[in-house]
């Protein structure tokens, strides 16, 4: 039976963070190793983690490396140390069945030389009655096996914040590895309070609050497209840009210029590749 460790990235969410330790405890495959990669500076959660999981193996940075960072650390320890790594971002909840389901899709996946990476339902319904090959992923409820990071390397760090996942899923369908939805495994997000719904006059996008958000979404998208010569996404994003700002700029629920900044900082750094954080845009 293969070794299984879950990767949770955090930041100061210590209440969902120990909800979901519990959902682990409580599967009926649990996970053979829990790592725990706390990107939060006020003691809470390490405290919290050390306290109640002490078996959980916990790392906590000086400074906030963002999920690019979080993810990098975690799935660096882990493929060091177990066969397959179960990605989980700390505002998830699973019922007691969803890696006992995971390991079963990607079991049968496997037996007919299908499978690479496996990813859980992240709603309650799903479409789909068997498994489903996907073109990309986020990083909530994704199995990967450890032999991949040996093939295709680390996360991109340096994307700090936003589509880090994009990339690294992009970089696996390039190296040949397929990837599937797996329907009877479920991660379900619990929080959905850091977007907004913009609208004007029939046009409408749901975009990010936070101004250091949006700044971090358009940089690598911009980044990402123009390094691997995407050309079609590149023209995408920009005029998606131009929306989102359109609205920011004249929709009664936008109405901040600096998310406009924000958009366009984004957008010009990307092209000219400056990534890691800006601390012109921390994250709240």
């Amino acid at each position: 039976m293969s070794i299984v460790a879950a990767v949770i990235v955090t930041y100061d969410n210590e209440a969902m963070l120990e909800s979901l330790l519990n959902d682990l405890a409580a599967q009926r495959r649990p996970p053979d190793e829990t790592f725990v990669i706390d990107n939060s500076l006020n003691g809470r959660t390490e405290a919290m983690v050390k306290e109640r999981f002490p078996y959980v193996l916990y790392t906590g940075f000086r400074a906030n490396k963002g999920s690019a960072g979080g993810y990098y650390e975690g799935i660096r320890q882990a493929s060091q140390a177990c066969e397959l790594i179960w990605l989980l971002d700390d505002d998830v909840r699973v019922p007691v069945d969803s890696l006992e389901n995971l390991l079963k899709g990607l079991a049968g996946l496997t037996r007919l030389k299908a499978a690479a990476v496996v990813r859980s339902w992240c709603t309650e319904r799903c479409p789909y009655s068997c498994a489903r090959e996907m073109r990309s992923f986020a990083w909530r409820g994704t199995l990967i096996p450890a032999q991949i990071v040996k093939d295709v390397g680390l996360p991109q760090k340096d994307y700090f914040l936003y589509c880090d996942d994009t990339e690294y899923s992009l970089r696996i369908t390039q190296a040949g590895y397929r990837m599937y939805w797996i329907p009877g495994s479920l991660v379900l997000e619990q929080r959905h309070a850091d977007r907004t719904d913009l609208g004007l006059a029939g046009v409408r996008a749901l975009v990010y609050r936070d101004r250091a958000k949006l700044y971090y979404a358009f940089r690598n998208q911009i980044n990402l497209y123009l390094t691997r010569k995407m050309w079609l996404p590149v023209a995408r994003t920009m005029l998606y840009a131009v929306k989102v700002a359109f609205l920011a700029l004249f929709s009664s629920a936008g109405g901040k210029t600096e998310n406009i900044s924000a958009i366009m900082a984004g957008l010009k750094d990307g092209v000219r590749g400056v990534l890691g954080i800006n601390h012109e845009y921390t994250p709240v």
